[in-house]
């Protein structure tokens, strides 16, 4: 049977990463986007090696980006229309697939940048698809009351990870190698993936209809809190999950 959505007094924020539906989604979601950085920097690290081009440097962040401007678009349409839920066993699972490309060209002995350029669109495209529809997935997973705080702790896994995967990309890299530092992002979708299996979403009534440009301002008018968010998301750069 399903939880129902309670009304109530939101709970402690910190209290929600040991929530039962909630908390796996959130590990999950950390630990993928601090694998997702620790790939990137690897990756540059491993190309500027091979290469010493800066072009060849600029060409990861193209690989990787490059789904986000195809399939970027579409994303959201995907969340509205399908099981989110499914969406991500999906994207992550894609993801995975990617994240091992890489772990066998690593054991393969990497020679040339072309395989790491392979992997990292496979895994961005990904990230495309998956990062809007966990955003869109969070309001299923806890009480509305506790949404604000939800929200807040899923910008956290984006901060965090933008901090520490660098720094336990290139420390994974010098100690243990490229094979290493890509097995370990690949293991980090497992947790995601775990993460998703264990969720419970709960549909929720539909809110203010926003089929027209004007009803949409009139939310945001209604919900400050949202506009502010969505402003702050719009001029910040923000990673995402292995998503």
């Amino acid at each position: 049977m399903r939880r129902s959505v309670v009304a109530g007094a939101p709970r402690p924020v910190w209290t929600l990463v040991r929530d039962r539906n909630y908390a796996p989604f959130f590990w999950g979601c950390l630990v993928s986007n601090v694998g997702t950085w620790l790939q990137s920097m690897t990756a540059i690290l491993v190309v500027f090696a091979l290469t010493r081009s800066a072009t060849a440097v600029g060409l990861v962040a193209t690989a990787q980006y490059a789904g986000h401007v195809l399939l970027g678009p579409v994303a959201g349409q995907l969340a509205d229309r399908f099981d989110r839920r499914a969406i991500l066993l999906v994207t992550q699972t894609a993801g995975l697939a990617g994240a091992g490309w890489l772990v066998l060209a690593a054991a393969g002995g990497l020679d040339r940048p072309l395989p790491i350029y392979i992997g990292l669109a496979v895994t961005g495209s990904a990230q495309a698809v998956s990062v809007p529809v966990m955003h869109a997935l969070v309001p299923m997973l806890v009480p509305e009351p506790d949404l604000v705080g939800a929200v807040a702790l899923q910008s956290l896994t984006y901060n965090v990870s933008r901090a520490v995967g660098p720094v336990l990309g290139a420390a994974t890299l010098v100690a243990a190698g490229p094979l290493t530092a890509f097995a370990v992002n690949a293991a980090t979708y497992l947790a995601m993936l775990g993460g998703v299996l264990a969720a419970r979403p709960v549909r929720r009534p539909a809110g203010p209809a926003l089929e027209s440009r004007a009803g949409a301002v009139r939310f945001l008018r209604a919900e400050p809190l949202v506009a502010r968010r969505l402003l702050a998301r719009a001029t910040a750069a923000e990673g995402s999950p292995s998503p």
